[in-house]
Parts: structure tokens; C-alpha cells; sequence
């Protein structure tokens, strides 16, 4: 995945982008989808066939090893922006510091 920089990185991002063969981190089951990034870039998201639906999971970038799974794009989502409640205050200011 290319980093930009300006207004380009505040634009939607292709998912064909990351499901490039040669994009996808090292491992991938072919049967799975990268939907987006998280951890400055360092994990990706993904959804995963279940049976007769689906879950979400998050990998290492450069190779597949699952970090963590949801049941549904719902439980990811409100994880993520719990994760980020505690990460930013009420006027978008960094809590921590890196």
C-alpha cells in the first residue's frame, strides 16, 4: 500500500488495492478480503469466511498471523472506536504520546 500524503490520503482506498497478491501479507488465504489497516499500517484487517457468514480478523502486515477475530463488522467497529476513545480526548488530542 502507498502512503500519501495531503488530500490524497484522506480518500476512500480501492479494496483491489490491497488484494493484490503481491500486496497481501505473506501467507493469505486466498478466501479472505483486506478491507483496511489499523495500528499505524502495521496489522490489516480482514473479513473471513464462518461457515454461513462471515467474521473479521486482524493479521500482521507482512505476514499472515491472525492477531485477533470478531463474530461481525459490527463487534470490530465499535472495538476500534472504543480503542480510539481511549487514545484521543474529547477535542481529538492524543492521550499518549509515541
Amino acid at each position: 500500500m502507498v502512503r500519501l500524503g495531503g488530500d490524497e490520503s484522506w480518500q476512500p482506498q480501492d479494496l483491489a488495492d490491497q488484494n493484490f497478491e503481491t500486496m497481501r501479507p505473506d501467507g493469505s488465504p486466498e478466501d479472505i478480503v483486506f478491507f483496511g489497516g489499523s495500528d499505524d499500517g502495521e496489522t490489516w484487517c480482514f473479513f473471513e469466511s464462518d461457515g454461513d457468514g462471515y467474521r473479521v480478523g486482524k493479521t500482521n502486515r507482512h505476514r499472515f498471523d491472525t492477531i485477533a477475530y470478531w463474530p461481525d463488522f459490527g463487534s470490530w467497529l465499535l472495538s476500534e472506536i472504543e480503542s480510539l476513545e481511549t487514545l484521543f480526548d474529547a477535542d481529538g488530542v492524543m492521550r499518549v504520546k509515541r
